[in-house]
């Protein structure tokens, strides 16, 4: 497994990109951890990551929050590993 032992915090994993990316993550081993602006969807997300076998948290971010979004890169199980951050959103101004 490519990515074994690392963390992922995925941005916008609720959308069509983001939430592919998750279960690749997943898949190769990476602890994930899925955010978004709709809860629901990413809970469902990282529901579907753990019944296959993967681990990961969801939580509600909005990528426009910078705080929200500095807590959430912090967010990962082992401290002494900086995690992959993967930012794919589209925001409508």
């Amino acid at each position: 497994m490519l990515l074994e032992n690392q963390n992922a915090v995925i941005y916008g994993a609720g959308g069509a990109i983001g939430s592919a990316v998750a279960p690749t993550f997943a898949r190769e081993g990476a602890k994930v951890f899925v955010t978004g602006r709709d809860l629901a969807s990413v809970e469902t997300l990282a529901r579907e990551i753990v019944v296959a076998g993967g681990s990961a948290h969801s939580a509600r971010v909005d990528a426009l929050d910078e705080e929200a979004t500095f807590s959430a890169a912090n967010f990962h199980p082992k401290r002494h590993r900086r995690p992959f951050l993967v930012r794919h959103v589209i925001v409508d101004i």
